[in-house]
Formats: C-alpha cells, sequence, structure tokens
C-alpha cells in the first residue's frame, strides 16, 4: 500500500491518503464519508452502497528463524490480539502453540528472527523486511494465498478521485504481488 500512496501523491495531488490498520468499522467509515477506499483481506456481505474489487492474491507462508530447530508442535507469533478471531490460514489439523501476540507481520517477523517462535505472513511483507536473510520460509505446513480487496462508496456517475484512488492501489499491489520470493527466503524445515 505504501507504493500505491506513492502513485497517488504524485497522480492526485488534491488527495489526501492515510493508512489505518486494524480498524473494525470500515463499512461505516465509507458509508459515512470519512474514507474514501479501504483494503481488507475478507470480502463478505457488503451494505448495496459500497463495492468490493479484489486487488491481488497474495501467498503466505510460514516463517521461522534460520537457524531454528525444528519443533513437533510449533510455538507460534500471531499477529492481532487475543481478543481477535484468528484466520491466518494455520491448518486446522496441525498443531501449534500460540504463545505471542505481534501487532502486524514486520513484528511479528522481527520477532521470530530474535526467537524460536513461527509466524505466517504474506511472502510480499517477508521480503519487504530489513535483513530477510535472518529467517527462512518454511516448506511444511502450506498456507493458502490470500484475495486482499479494496472496498469503496459506489458512486452516482464517473467518480474521478475515488477511481484514482481505487486505480493507483491496484496497480501498486499488482505489481508487488507479482514480484518472486527471493532465493534466501525459501528454505527446507527438515534439520
Amino acid at each position: 500500500l505504501i507504493p500505491a500512496c506513492g502513485v497517488l501523491a504524485a497522480t492526485a495531488p488534491r488527495l489526501t491518503t492515510t493508512l489505518l490498520t486494524g480498524r473494525d468499522d470500515i463499512p461505516g467509515m465509507l458509508l459515512r464519508g470519512e474514507v474514501d477506499a479501504a483494503v481488507i483481506a475478507q470480502s463478505g456481505p457488503l451494505d448495496p452502497d459500497l463495492r468490493a474489487v479484489e486487488l491481488a492474491t497474495w501467498t503466505r507462508g510460514v516463517y521461522a528463524r534460520r537457524d531454528r530447530p525444528v519443533a513437533e508442535t510449533e510455538r507460534c507469533v500471531v499477529v492481532g490480539s487475543p481478543s481477535d478471531q484468528l484466520d491466518d490460514g494455520w491448518p486446522a489439523g496441525r498443531e501449534r502453540q500460540i504463545v505471542a501476540w505481534a501487532p502486524d507481520e514486520h513484528a511479528a517477523l522481527e520477532l521470530c528472527a530474535h526467537s524460536d517462535l513461527v509466524t505466517v505472513a504474506f511472502d510480499a511483507v517477508a521480503r519487504t523486511c530489513r535483513q530477510p536473510e535472518r529467517w527462512m520460509r518454511l516448506r511444511s505446513p502450506e498456507i493458502p494465498a490470500r484475495a486482499l480487496y479494496l472496498v469503496s462508496r459506489r458512486a452516482v456517475g464517473r467518480h474521478r478521485r475515488t477511481d484514482a484512488l481505487v486505480d493507483a492501489i491496484k496497480r501498486a499491489s499488482e505489481a508487488v504481488s507479482s514480484l518472486p520470493l527471493a532465493q534466501h527466503v525459501v528454505a527446507d524445515d527438515k534439520p
């Protein structure tokens, strides 16, 4: 999303971009006009005055410190808070112990780089972290990719400001999601 902000600054200088995370009332904020668009990871039933466009499908994986020993039951740091509904793609049949919570994937990856914990992260996020050579992407368990959606208000006629925002975020998201994984990030989880 940060690259989209740069595109917006160049193409729509009168548009102000604000990045918010962890907000529960995204539909209400959109309907009240507090925000023009929002990127969400789950698209469910929407108010008829809102529209959702799939931005991209981002791959995810389980990441761990490079020299971490393999564990039978993974000890995990999870993104969010204990009160959040957990949906990070971890397979239901694969045991794990949640021992820590982090506010975002960058923080979770950083914690894994300094401990024996693992975390689920978008591959695109792992690529953007400082010193990605400190961790590896485990081949198992496999985590399903997740679609990202851009939600905005429906407008009567063409709404150039919102359309510019939607187009810029979509272009940046597609560019980031199409980058290949760096070889030093993918590794076996076998000793």
